[in-house]
């Protein structure tokens, strides 16, 4: 995940203190770390829960699960339709936000 166009990534690279590295989408003022955009950003909301009920059929899996096993679910998987949704999800993040590659 290092490798994503994300404040936490391209301001270490900038020299940015990681205090300042905050997300510029939402007004949480959270540091933009994968947990934040992939689990917290109020501009993916509903990208984002459309993504978990989907995938994973379970539509209060957000509110009771915590952000490491969410995590540990999308992204440390060997399940290929898990690891293809999660590529989805993440490409249309990443066009909404107009940094899609």
């Amino acid at each position: 995940m290092g490798t994503l166009p994300i404040r936490e990534e391209t301001g270490r690279y900038k020299g940015t203190p990681r205090h300042e590295r905050t997300c510029q989408h939402c007004d949480r003022q959270q540091i933009e770390d994968v947990t934040h955009v992939m689990l917290h950003c109020e501009k993916y909301a509903h990208l984002r829960s459309t993504f978990y009920e989907n995938t994973f059929n379970d539509p209060t899996l957000l509110t009771n699960v915590s952000d490491e096993q969410l995590l540990q679910l999308t992204l440390a998987t060997d399940d290929s339709k898990v690891m293809f949704a999660t590529a989805n999800f993440l490409r249309s993040l990443f066009q909404m936000r107009g940094r899609a590659s």
